[in-house]
């Protein structure tokens, strides 16, 4: 917590109380935020359970959107990795790096996509340029983001989710040399996921650009419509997952198959959401086949 107080393991205990003699909501002062990522405070949530009567988690969450954030990637590590000795903390630190690679996934795709019209001219010196460029930009995004990561924990801007007490960490960070100050503060992986999806559109934008220089590119008329129809899909499908995150089981507290059958139903539910929208806007099957 921003504080410098440590949060236990069942952050529940925050709201209603530890149930094993821990001290509870008693040892934190309405100030301690105990949600880094929408800025949410024991006063501020205290004042919504006043005010509004919320008596579970959910309707905590829904009425103050502590616990909302940064949570997308969790369901999915959790169901994947969390068993035996990989604790629920492990989960939160691998969600980050899949959660800052998530937002590269439109360029790789996309990469894959360009790269066969360099093939067919038998160009494989241009692909190479390109990630080569890229890969240069990704090690210099990776001190960037680091840097910046580094400096938001210092100074108690962002906190990972489920961190232990960092003062200690944060204390021996500043004392050491920059190479080990980055070994003892966690979460700062998510700066090389962020920094891996940034170079991945220098790629695509790249190669993207060396085509439409050469002539090989050239648009043709319906991609405005296409792509304002899938924007607006992709948004009702993220809109769905996030209700049924909402209204979802904590996946790092619950047992294996609970986990499986609720990502199973997440995932069926976002392929729904994205098709009918689609289907909506009018797009039909036969516009994917070749003209």
């Amino acid at each position: 917590m921003r504080d410098g107080g440590a949060a236990p393991e069942r952050p529940h205990e925050l709201l209603f109380g530890a149930s094993a003699g821990g001290d509870g909501v008693d040892a934190l002062g309405d100030e301690s935020q105990i949600c880094s990522c929408n800025g949410v405070t024991k006063g501020a949530i205290r004042e919504a359970i006043a005010a509004n009567g919320c008596a579970t988690v959910a309707e905590v969450k829904a009425c103050t959107r502590a616990g909302t954030g940064c949570g997308g990637c969790v369901p999915l590590v959790a169901t994947l990795f969390q068993y035996g000795h990989y604790t629920p903390f492990d989960t939160q630190m691998a969600a980050l790096s899949v959660f800052g690679l998530s937002f590269g996934l439109p360029a790789f795709a996309l990469v894959k996509v360009v790269l066969p019209a360099f093939y067919a001219r038998q160009d494989t010196r241009t692909p190479v340029k390109a990630g080569v460029a890229s890969l240069i930009a990704n090690m210099v995004f990776n001190f960037l983001f680091l840097g910046v990561l580094w400096y938001a924990v210092i100074r108690h801007l962002w906190v990972p989710t489920g961190a232990p007490d960092l003062t200690a960490a944060i204390a021996a960070a500043q004392s050491s040399s920059p190479f080990t100050a980055f070994s003892k503060l966690p979460g700062l992986h998510f700066a090389l996921g962020m920094a891996s999806a940034v170079a991945s559109y220098l790629n695509l934008m790249l190669l993207w650009r060396w085509l439409r220089k050469a002539g090989v590119y050239q648009r043709q008329p319906g991609w405005t419509r296409f792509l304002l129809r899938l924007g607006a899909a992709c948004a009702v499908m993220v809109g769905m997952l996030l209700v049924g995150l909402h209204w979802g089981p904590d996946f790092t507290a619950v047992g294996a198959m609970t986990r499986i059958l609720w990502l199973a139903g997440l995932t069926v539910a976002g392929v729904i959401a994205y098709g009918a929208a689609m289907w909506a806007m009018g797009f039909r099957l036969r516009e994917l086949h070749g003209h």
